[in-house]
């Protein structure tokens, strides 16, 4: 009983494995992959000798030994029902060897291919290298204005070297033009980094002038006092509130009541007089009116006048501008 029921389980197992074995020599002798429709970066697999309606994916990646990073591309495989089935791909890159794999009932098949070479364009990157290269031979560091600052030149030095490395990397490094373009735009970034260390001047400022100097073009009616630097050695402001500007505020003041007001008001006081004088008509009423206002007139003038001869002379001993001014020049409109 234990042996009949051994031998039937030892035959169950043989023909089992049989079957199994069977089913794989089909598969792997009927089972055929090819590849169509190759450009530089897009490439057709095709297999055929599969069982109908079979759905399975097909794998591209890189073969091994290249520096750039590749992803995994897949695609969903469905036969038709001669067995026959194809996936396309795209956003390959070009010069790069690859192997599409497919995997049939447990076992797995795989074609190799090649992506032609595209040349690529160094121009730009050789065109950055040169201009780095000048900017570099011709600048100085330091600390003065249109030299640049220290260390400069090493970082521009060294990102130099890797665009260098780029553009005359030997024939077996596979790059792709987005290396080349990426290099090149690194090297313009490092190149602006090294433009903006340069020493510039400092904008010149409106630095406002001596107070003295101020107060000489304005010439106003009340100079100013108490303002401008502080003499280091007198301790006291360059433009002090003390007995020469108190002189100057009264020479200013009389000036300005004399000669702008007083002078041309006397002016309209003797056409005015003599206008009544003429039309009085020898009432004596009348005539004693414009003696009077004459009188009042002449004596305030004269007294004014004698003010500022006085302070006048006082002005020329300190030596201040005793000029007649109006102040009414553009400088004072302002």
């Amino acid at each position: 009983m234990n042996k009949k029921f051994l031998g039937f389980i030892f035959a169950f197992i043989f023909v089992l494995l049989s079957a199994i074995s069977f089913s794989h020599i089909v598969d792997s002798a009927g089972v055929v992959m090819t590849y169509s429709d190759l450009t530089s970066n897009s490439v057709t697999i095709k297999v055929s000798g599969i069982p109908p309606s079979t759905v399975t994916k097909v794998n591209i990646i890189p073969d091994k030994g290249y520096t750039t990073d590749h992803k995994q591309l897949t695609a969903d495989l469905i036969t038709d029902e001669k067995g026959g089935g194809e996936a396309s791909f795209s956003g390959l890159d070009a010069g790069v060897n690859y192997k599409a794999k497919v995997k049939i009932d447990n076992l797995s098949y795989e074609i190799g291919f090649s992506t032609p070479k595209v040349p690529l364009n160094f121009s730009a990157l050789n065109g950055m290298i040169s201009e780095a290269n000048n900017a570099y031979d011709k600048a100085v560091e330091g600390y003065s204005a249109g030299e640049y600052a220290q260390g400069s030149k090493a970082r521009l030095s060294d990102a130099i070297k890797d665009a260098k490395h780029v553009a005359g990397a030997p024939a077996d490094i596979n790059y792709i033009q987005s290396d080349i373009d990426n290099a090149t735009r690194s090297l313009k970034n490092a190149l602006n980094v090294f433009e903006l260390s340069k020493i510039v001047p400092p904008t010149p400022s409106n630095t406002p002038e001596d107070p003295v100097i101020t107060d000489m073009k304005s010439n106003g009616i009340v100079p100013k006092c108490n303002t401008g630097d502080i003499d280091k050695v007198t301790g006291q402001y360059k433009v002090p509130c003390d007995f020469t500007f108190f002189m100057k505020l009264i020479n200013n003041a009389i000036k300005f009541l004399l000669f702008v007001i007083a002078t041309p008001l006397m002016a309209l006081i003797l056409m005015y007089t003599g206008y009544l004088y003429l039309t009085a008509g020898g009432k004596s009423g009348q005539v004693e009116k414009v003696k009077h206002i004459l009188l009042n007139a002449v004596v305030g003038y004269v007294i004014a006048l004698s003010a500022w001869l006085i302070i006048s002379t006082i002005v020329s001993n300190v030596k201040l501008d005793s000029t007649i001014n109006t102040f009414l020049t553009p400088m004072n409109q302002k």
